[in-house]
């Protein structure tokens, strides 16, 4: 966890008015570019989705299985996990008036009052566990892959859960100085958490946070690419962000170097976002909106 710096408020209010102005830009531009592997990813997704049948439990194991390998939530790597999830989503859908659509953005308008809508036979979607071991145990929940799930079956009506928009929640709350703390959740896979109540707080704290950013053209897609595009430069993950030959021009001014970290032991850094000169990157300069992702992971970082 990134260690949060004091923020004296007139900072906090400069960073909210940057923030609303940033999504302005978002909003109008398409700052992630068709070419990037996000956008080819998530076009290709979307694409699936819109030639299979939500109601159909083929169908629906056809699009879990493309998005576990897309965004590597792991869920292949359980035996029998994701036929079971398929199984589960697809006898919701035929007891849904119109399909999941509805039922999804609901509970993310309305998290406590339509949570209960996802249960079917004793057993909740986001509670239940899905798959075992080699061993045969249980191996737990799945709402990161059921929350990217629901987000492409609403066309990005809902709000992704994973990591990266847990790491990310607290520090933009608090480089908005936003009163109190940022609500209290974390991004876990441990089997015994109730899938049901931390997907409830999740989006409860997502609404929150939408509503105290105060943009008129902020939505769950829009906050979700930025959580995830700020996340990723944090972690110098940048493949899925920039081309091909940007990430390689990277690569030419920061070449990966030896570092010494866990007590003295020496790994291989790729990129660090608080290492570098930002205007040593020249293609950003025709990139307003992507710079400031750069730099606000900097300063995050830093």
């Amino acid at each position: 966890m990134t260690k949060l710096r004091n923020i004296a408020s007139v900072d906090a209010k400069r960073h909210l008015l940057e923030l609303q102005n940033l999504f302005k830009e978002l909003a109008e531009k398409d700052v992630y570019r068709t070419d990037s592997g996000f956008s080819a990813d998530k076009d290709a997704i979307l694409k699936v989705f819109e030639l299979t049948d939500g109601s159909k439990k083929e169908d629906i194991l056809v699009r879990l299985t493309l998005i576990d390998s897309m965004y590597s939530t792991q869920m292949g790597r359980r035996y029998y996990a994701l036929e079971e999830l398929a199984d589960f989503l697809a006898k919701l859908a035929s007891k849904a008036q119109g399909g999941l659509v509805q039922m999804f953005i609901d509970l993310a308008k309305s998290p406590e009052e339509y949570s209960v809508k996802f249960d079917n036979e004793g057993d909740n979607l986001f509670s239940k566990s899905y798959g075992i071991g080699k061993d045969g145990r249980s191996k737990g929940v799945a709402i990161s892959l059921i929350s990217k799930y629901a987000y492409f079956e609403t066309k990005f009506n809902f709000p992704i859960y994973d990591s990266i928009a847990c790491e990310m929640y607290p520090l933009v709350w608090h480089f908005c100085g936003f009163n109190g703390k940022s609500p209290n959740f974390i991004y876990t896979v441990d089997s015994k958490i109730d899938g049901k109540k931390t997907l409830v707080e999740y989006l409860k704290a997502i609404n929150l946070l939408i509503q105290n950013l105060n943009s008129n053209v902020l939505n769950y897609d829009l906050l979700d690419r930025f959580l995830w595009f700020v996340g990723k430069i944090c972690r110098g993950n940048l493949s899925l962000i920039l081309t091909r030959k940007e990430y390689e021009s990277v690569l030419h001014i920061y070449p990966p170097q030896k570092v010494k970290k866990n007590k003295n032991k020496e790994v291989i850094e790729y990129f660090n976002i608080a290492r570098i000169d930002i205007d040593k990157l020249t293609f950003l300069e025709n990139l307003g909106g992507l710079r400031k992702l750069f730099e606000i992971a900097q300063y995050y970082k830093k």
